[in-house]
C-alpha cells in the first residue's frame, strides 16, 4: 500500500511532537536529580532579632570562612531587616544562594531575651524550614570561627551535637551559642522530650540527645573532643571557635586576640559593645 504525502507528513509530525516531549521529560528528570544533588546537607543558622551593627559584617565574615557548602541562613525580625535587605554584600550571596533569610514569627514570640529563643528553638519550626539539611552550625552575634585553627566544621559532623562545653559550676552539657548539630536528632528530642523555661535549649539538646533509643543518636564527643571544636567557660588553646571569650577568659585576651584578631567583629566588648 502506498502512504499518501499528506499521511506522511503527519506521522512525521506525530514523531517530532513525541521526541520533543522525550526530551522535555528528560530535561525534566536530569534538572530534578541536579536540584536534589545539589541541596545541602550542611547549612548555618543565626536567629538575630536586634539592630546590632556587627551582624552584617560578622556574617560575611561567616560566609567567607564556610563557602557555598554551608549556606547561611538568617532568621531576622521586622524590625532589623533592613540590616539585610540593604546590604549589597548580603544581596550578591542571596542571589547565589549562599544566604536565605527568613522572618522571625514576632508578633508570637519576644526574640530579646534567651528564654523565647530557647522555646523557638525548642520547637520544630525552624528545623524542619532546614529539611534536608542533616547537619546546622548555629552561630551568634559573639562568636566567631577562627582561621588561625587547622579544623574545618566538617571535621565535627559525626557528632550529633557539639559546642564548647559548659563549666560544672554553669550548667552540663555543650554551649549552643555556636555549634553545629544533627537535625534530625533535634527533631527526636523535641518529639520525646518537653522543654521547659528552666532549660537552656542548648543543654535541653546536648543532654536528652545521648538518651534517644532505637536507634541511638550519633556520638555526643567527649569534653577534649569538643574543645578542639570550641571554648567558652573551660579553656583550651587553639580552637576553631570562641564564644563570649572576654566574658569568660578575659586574663586571656591578649593571647585569644593573637590567635583569633577575627574576634573584633564580634559582639563581646572586644574593641565595641552593646548596651544593654
Amino acid at each position: 500500500m502506498v502512504a499518501f504525502p499528506a499521511t506522511r507528513n503527519r506521522r512525521s509530525r506525530t514523531m517530532q511532537v513525541l521526541a520533543l516531549l522525550i526530551l522535555a521529560l528528560l530535561t525534566l528528570v536530569v534538572h530534578h536529580r541536579v536540584r536534589r544533588h545539589r541541596q545541602p546537607k550542611t547549612v548555618a543558622v543565626i536567629v538575630e532579632g536586634r539592630n546590632f551593627p556587627n551582624v552584617t559584617p560578622l556574617i560575611l565574615h561567616f560566609a567567607g570562612f564556610l563557602g557555598p557548602a554551608w549556606p547561611i541562613h538568617i532568621f531576622h525580625s521586622e524590625s532589623n531587616a533592613a540590616l539585610f535587605t540593604s546590604s549589597g554584600a548580603i544581596a550578591g550571596h542571596v542571589r547565589r544562594g549562599g544566604i536565605v533569610l527568613h522572618p522571625l514569627p514576632t508578633k508570637t514570640l519576644n526574640f530579646t531575651t534567651h528564654v523565647e529563643v530557647s522555646r523557638f528553638l525548642a520547637t520544630d519550626v525552624l528545623w524542619k524550614s532546614l529539611l534536608p539539611a542533616t547537619h546546622a552550625l548555629m552561630f551568634q552575634t559573639d562568636s566567631m570561627l577562627c582561621s588561625a585553627s587547622p579544623h574545618r566544621p566538617e571535621d565535627f559532623l559525626q557528632y550529633s551535637f557539639i559546642g564548647a562545653p559548659i563549666a560544672a559550676r554553669h550548667g552540663s552539657g555543650f554551649n549552643g551559642g555556636i555549634s553545629i548539630r544533627h537535625i534530625p536528632s533535634l527533631l527526636r528530642v523535641i518529639d520525646t522530650y518537653e522543654w521547659t523555661t528552666a532549660d537552656p535549649e542548648d543543654q535541653w539538646f546536648s543532654n536528652n540527645i545521648p538518651r534517644l533509643e532505637n536507634p541511638p543518636a550519633p556520638p555526643i564527643p567527649t569534653m577534649q573532643q569538643a574543645l578542639e571544636f570550641g571554648v567558652e567557660s573551660v579553656w583550651a588553646d587553639r580552637p576553631m571557635a570562641f564564644h563570649q571569650p572576654k566574658r569568660w577568659n578575659e586574663n586571656r585576651m591578649p593571647q585569644i586576640m593573637d590567635y583569633c584578631p577575627e574576634l573584633a567583629l564580634a559582639e563581646d566588648g572586644i574593641l565595641w559593645k552593646i548596651d544593654p
